[in-house]
């Protein structure tokens, strides 16, 4: 989890607590890199940018499969990046 922080840390956004955790997990749960590596553009364009509102709603779009469990989650982690709950 450490090396997971890291990377987090490595995007040099500004984030509070609620925003840190999704974007730790989405990266815990899809690859370190998957940002730095252009897989989600998009949501990397948003954080660079500041554009936190834009970027929560990207998470919805990063679902591998359209898997109940997975869509679940990613409604979970973008809820609490918008609104610090999950």
């Amino acid at each position: 989890m450490l090396t997971t922080l890291k990377a987090v840390r490595a995007l040099d956004v500004k984030l509070f607590q609620h925003e840190f955790y999704p974007l730790a997990s989405l990266l815990f749960n899809t690859e370190l890199y998957f940002l730095s590596n252009n897989k989600a553009p998009k949501l990397l364009k948003n954080l660079k940018n500041s554009n936190y509102e834009a970027a929560a709603y990207e998470f919805l779009d990063i679902i591998n499969g359209n898997t109940s469990g997975l869509v679940n989650r990613r409604k979970e982690k973008n809820n609490m990046f918008l609104h610090g709950i999950s």
